[in-house]
């Protein structure tokens, strides 16, 4: 559900305090999490504020959330939720073409740095 603020806060699924959770009942969960000033197009259109944190189901290759602050996150977070909703994987995403310049086109690039999450948070 997105949040109409500037810059648009947008969520869906698990919150990162859910997924740790999951990890302490012994799921294998990652998460990828990508500075909005690291975006080309965020860069271009000069709103660098925010980042995009995914969480996924290593396991299954679903993902279990997606939290987002920043440029046309409003939109990138309809995308992740009907990913979702269809049962589509990681993978699916990763290897879709996505259009240049987007915030969606960093979607691959982020996926590939996700990283094991842990019990805690520090």
């Amino acid at each position: 559900m997105p949040c109409f603020t500037d810059p648009p806060l947008a969520h869906v699924g698990l919150y990162e305090a859910d997924a740790r959770k999951l990890v302490t009942e012994g799921r294998r969960i990652s998460q990828a999490v990508h500075a909005m000033k690291d975006v080309s197009r965020a860069k271009e259109e000069g709103e660098t504020v925010g980042k995009i944190k995914l969480l996924i189901d290593e396991d299954s290759g679903h993902f279990l959330g997606a939290t987002m602050l920043g440029i046309q996150s409003d939109e990138i977070i309809q995308a992740i939720g009907l990913v979702m909703a269809s049962g589509g994987t990681w993978k699916l995403v990763r290897d879709a073409l996505p259009v240049h310049p987007t915030v969606t086109e960093f979607l691959p690039t982020i996926i590939d740095r996700r990283k094991p999450l842990t019990a805690s948070s520090g």
